[in-house]
């Protein structure tokens, strides 16, 4: 079932979404790629000025969030639970939809970077960063790999949190424009919440988060995406399971 599944979701789809999160990224940077340009300096301004970067809550969903969907529309979902059971079911779909998200956002960056070496280099990086506060503050203590790897990992934690928030969602709404869309609406109102009092703390905005501006240090940065976004996983399991199995019961 899990092979099925995740053989779903990394198709056409996925790779529409990893060309998407790419092409947002690379092309916001374009007017600034005239040599000689310090790589990881445009992929950190790739990540934080990118005025696109909201939709990636919305591109993480594209390859799996709707799945539930598909299958309950086509009536589906039923034989296969017969077959593999609901405990199977649910996780492969959890499974697959967490995944296919963070991938997404992993493989879109990785590629960014790749892109952004390509032409540019790596010549006084630390010196650029000597000055930075928080998170970015570590290419100049440590090496400007550890800022990279950190920046893409906690994009890949928002984007499988997003991938699984809709697919979650979908339990309750099988509707597949909600499901895609719910991610989206979900980083919108964590947004207004935390810009509505000064006393809300930065990590409440999940776009924040997943950019690291949070005013903490790498070390923290990292440690608080992972506790934030593992709790939403955690409760979107929950949630999926809930709602596959209400919608089992009542219809």
């Amino acid at each position: 079932m899990v092979k099925m599944d995740v053989r779903r979701a990394f198709g056409r789809w996925f790779c529409l979404a990893v060309v998407i999160n790419f092409a947002q990224y690379y092309i916001s940077e374009l007017p600034f790629m005239s040599p000689p340009y310090n790589a990881v300096n445009l992929f950190e301004t790739g990540l934080l000025f990118n005025y696109l970067n909201w939709m990636s809550a919305l591109i993480v969903a594209l390859p799996f969030a709707t799945s539930f969907c598909a299958d309950w529309k086509s009536r589906s979902a039923l034989s296969q639970i017969l077959r593999s059971g609901r405990s199977r079911y649910i996780r492969s779909k959890l499974i697959a939809a967490g995944l296919s998200g963070a991938l997404v956002e992993a493989v879109g960056l990785f590629i960014f970077f790749l892109a952004l070496l390509a032409g540019g280099t790596l010549d006084e990086t630390r010196e650029l960063y000597a000055h930075r506060g928080y998170f970015a503050k570590i290419i100049a203590d440590a090496h400007w790999s550890y800022y990279v790897i950190g920046a893409i990992a906690i994009r890949s934690l928002a984007g499988a949190f997003g991938a699984l928030s809709g697919l979650a969602f979908s339990s309750f709404v099988p509707n597949r424009y909600f499901a895609l869309c719910f991610p989206l609406f979900l980083t919108r109102v964590s947004m207004e919440i935390q810009w509505s009092s000064a006393s809300i703390p930065a990590w409440v905005n999940l776009l924040a988060l997943s950019e690291g501006l949070i005013q903490r240090d790498f070390w923290s940065t990292i440690g608080i995406a992972v506790m934030v976004f593992g709790v939403g996983m955690a409760l979107c399991f929950l949630s999926f399971t809930l709602g596959v199995r209400r919608r089992l019961e009542h219809g």
